[in-house]
């Protein structure tokens, strides 16, 4: 599911951004020219919840080079204020996904944008049936 949603936010950044951007879903090559956005799964942990669900929470990385050397900060400004409204819906395997706790820094001259996107899971358990119970009951008198 990891990958599906992966493949979402890239879906997601070339509807926003058409062929204008290069959109890496691996590790970036050295040497990288803007602008390029880099989706990377940085976390995912599951938490029990009541009878067999599970809820899923995931968290990702899209990592933006900018293209400007004079006025970097000034386009990941921009490239930010985008990503909140691009990323919060995301289309997975036909389903909407919405995006959480969405955040973005400025570190060493890229826009790195957090975002979650959580689900629930149905864990399947497969009971064993008993094949016959034969019950004897006695009563005194």
């Amino acid at each position: 599911m990891v990958n599906d949603i992966i493949i979402g936010i890239s879906e997601k950044l070339k509807e926003s951004y058409g062929d204008e951007c290069e959109i890496y879903t691996e590790q970036v090559a050295q040497g990288l020219k803007g602008p390029t956005f880099s989706i990377s799964s940085v976390n995912s942990e599951e938490k029990p919840m009541l009878g067999a669900r599970h809820l899923r929470m995931n968290s990702f990385s899209v990592k933006y080079y900018p293209k400007s050397n004079a006025s970097p900060k000034a386009e990941c400004n921009i490239v930010s204020d985008d990503l909140f409204l691009a990323l919060q819906y995301i289309t997975v395997g036909g389903d909407l996904m919405q995006g959480t706790n969405m955040n973005s820094q400025f570190v060493d001259g890229v826009l790195e944008f957090m975002v979650n996107y959580d689900f629930f899971v149905q864990a399947v358990h497969e009971n064993e049936l008993m094949e016959s119970l034969l019950i004897s009951n006695k009563a005194k008198g």
